[in-house]
């Protein structure tokens, strides 16, 4: 296993990990597909230093493991400040105030359907990202659907409303919107595929490339000339050996 083919692995990882959050800052969407690349560069670092084989292959997959895990956290800990952000700037005025209590009234005119109401009210989708699912209708039951009805029973005045308002939503954002939550929405059933497609990618393009050469790693057999029996002077300088002073029985086959 080259040292070499690790390190190109791993900065092909960092390189990654590094360039997927940068996209989900600048473009401020989450692009799954971006697991798939990460592998790519991963092994395309362990290939260009000299990496190949299962066995190289295999370390690819976990250097692709261990960058997808960086970049995922690098993306919760983004998307965990906006929130903080978002709470930090909260300042609802008479304007929210005013469409609120409409929509008080607008959620007693369904008799409690969270269904219809959240068709026509989108702007109580929780995790904004374009369409409604479970959390979102969760979120909306536990937190603003009895606070809604309240308002409808008896409109609070503004000036009580809006400090009360504030402090619930931070709370709330906090409590829904933590690190580990946005770490948990980065890493639905979906990432999970495409992290595993990165992953099968970095072990495949370096395993492809078939195994290295195996190294000699002991000193070659010395070489035995059995054409000269033990005890016969070999030739020297293109002459024969001399057989003088030899019984003939010790004389190999061919020279008796």
């Amino acid at each position: 296993m080259e040292l070499k083919a690790i390190v190109g692995a791993i900065a092909g990882g960092l390189l990654g990990a590094i360039g997927w959050t940068a996209v989900v800052i600048g473009g401020e969407a989450e692009f799954k597909l971006m697991a798939w690349g990460v592998g790519g560069l991963i092994a395309g670092g362990a290939i260009l230093a000299g990496g190949r084989g299962q066995t190289m292959g295999g370390v690819c997959a976990l250097v692709t493991m261990g960058a997808i895990l960086t970049a995922k956290l690098f993306i919760a800990a983004h998307l965990t400040q906006l929130v903080e952000e978002d709470a930090a700037a909260i300042d609802f005025s008479t304007a929210h105030y005013n469409h609120f209590m409409r929509d008080a009234k607008d959620w007693q005119k369904v008799e409690g359907n969270t269904v219809a109401f959240l068709t026509e009210h989108k702007n109580y989708e929780w995790q904004a990202n374009g369409r409604l699912d479970s959390t979102d209708y969760e979120v909306f039951d536990e937190f603003w659907a009895p606070r809604l009805s309240a308002w409808a029973a008896s409109p609070p005045p503004f000036e009580t409303w809006k400090p009360r308002i504030e402090a619930d939503l931070r709370e709330l954002q906090q409590h829904r919107a933590g690190y580990l939550d946005q770490l948990k929405a980065v890493t639905g059933p979906w990432d999970l595929g495409f992290i595993f497609v990165g992953i099968v990618t970095a072990f495949g393009l370096v395993a492809g490339r078939g195994e290295p050469p195996a190294r000699q790693r002991h000193s070659a057999a010395p070489v035995i000339d059995y054409s000269v029996a033990p005890g016969v002077p070999t030739p020297t300088k293109g002459r024969p050996a001399s057989t003088r002073g030899i019984d003939p029985q010790d004389q190999p086959p061919g020279m008796r």
